[in-house]
């Protein structure tokens, strides 16, 4: 497998890590790297400001609406994953929706917090004072490099919370300090 990619902004040969991954294309990288990408975004939101504007941007129409609350839903496959903290300590959670979505809503529920709106998660939170400058940018880049898929599965709420406690009792035996709390799998 090749460790270096052309990128086609900047044009100049990079590792494979500097390069965000597509489904789309062959090799199953973006064409152009994430230095490149993030300044073309960046442009494009400097020059359509009012994109992403409910009242007059893209999502304006009630049918564009109704694609993102679709994609947004938790009825994917179970995803079981765990965090590795700073202090050493693990945090394992569960998600039905789109893994990056599940971590996007980490980082503003951190942001949230910070802010003492947010009173869940103190425990997995406080491990990150200091990571950033309350932005949340730190915390997104430690966890897309701290964060592993454990399992992936199919089943409904109930199998989510039991595969996730297993997760949890498996760790917790096997020595590691865990930072969240242990859930309760619901009843039938």
């Amino acid at each position: 497998m090749k460790t270096t990619k052309l990128c086609i902004e900047c044009k100049t040969t990079k590792p494979t890590e500097e390069f965000s991954k597509s489904k789309n294309r062959k090799d199953g990288l973006q064409p152009a790297c994430k230095v490149c990408n993030k300044k073309s975004n960046h442009k494009f939101r400097k020059k359509n400001p009012k994109y992403w504007d409910y009242e007059v941007g893209y999502f304006s129409e009630k049918q564009k609406w109704a694609y993102i609350s679709e994609w947004a839903k938790a009825d994917k496959s179970i995803k079981v994953y765990k965090i590795d903290l700073p202090s050493g300590k693990v945090y394992i959670g569960s998600t039905k929706a789109y893994i990056n979505l599940r971590m996007n809503r980490h980082v503003n529920d951190l942001i949230r917090w910070r802010k003492g709106d947010e009173k869940r998660y103190i425990h997995m939170y406080s491990e990150f004072d200091g990571l950033d400058k309350g932005d949340g940018k730190g915390f997104r880049e430690y966890i897309n490099n701290n964060m592993y898929i454990l399992e992936e599965t199919h089943g409904g709420r109930k199998r989510q919370f039991s595969r996730e406690q297993w997760w949890m009792d498996r760790y917790s035996k096997e020595g590691y300090t865990l930072a969240n709390k242990n859930r309760a799998v619901p009843k039938k």
